[in-house]
C-alpha cells in the first residue's frame, strides 16, 4: 500500500483487510468518504 500511495496520484480512501466472505459483510466502516471532498468538488464556470 505504501508503494502504491507513492506511485498513484489519488487519495487513499480506505484499506480493506482480508475478510473471508467479504461480499457478505458490511465494509462501509473501512472507507473514509471525507477523503473524497477535494476530489468530488466541482468548479463552476459562468459562461
Amino acid at each position: 500500500i505504501d508503494v502504491l500511495g507513492k506511485k498513484l496520484p489519488a487519495p487513499l480512501i480506505g484499506e480493506l483487510p482480508y475478510l473471508p466472505r467479504a461480499e457478505q459483510r458490511e465494509l462501509g466502516q473501512y472507507i473514509r468518504l471525507s477523503m473524497l471532498g477535494n476530489v468530488l468538488s466541482v468548479d463552476r464556470v459562468v459562461a
